[in-house]
């Protein structure tokens, strides 16, 4: 089975959640990854905040961040109140969803962007959100050419 990236021919600014920048971090290439995709890169001040505790610093997540914002690979992104009305309801419906993944379904679906989320709930939400566009993921980056 062969798998393409949904985001070969897709040059919407991408909004990442913070398990996508894990897996970006842990595979070793995130930054190298990143540069190369041709696409804007927003992650949702929320999500970047989700990497500033003990365990993300001790085991350099933190740092991959703040080097990629350092550097202008990803450009951090704050919520407009439209964007925070519907981080609301995505944090407090039921199933709820956490503030990374809220913070970046909000803001992909508000500004007509493609956000990559890795975790099913976040993903089945986010199809919801978008008119049932299907989210990328951690491998879709991975396999972009």
């Amino acid at each position: 089975m062969t798998f393409s990236s949904t985001l070969t021919d897709d040059r919407r600014p991408l909004v990442l959640d913070t398990s996508v920048l894990i897996n970006l971090h842990a595979c070793t290439y995130g930054e190298r990854i990143l540069r190369a995709v041709p696409n804007d890169i927003l992650v949702p001040r929320i999500v970047a905040n989700e990497l500033d505790h003990e365990t993300s610093r001790r085991n350099g997540e933190h740092s991959f961040m703040r080097g990629l914002i350092e550097s202008g690979e990803v450009t951090l992104a704050d919520l407009t109140d439209e964007e925070y009305a519907q981080f609301s309801i995505l944090t407090s419906g039921s199933p709820s969803l956490g503030d990374g993944e809220a913070a970046t379904i909000a803001i992909a679906a508000t500004r007509g962007q493609h956000c990559l989320i890795d975790e099913k709930k976040g993903r089945a939400r986010a199809a919801l959100s978008m008119d049932q566009k299907e989210p990328a993921w951690s491998l879709d980056l991975l396999r972009h050419p």
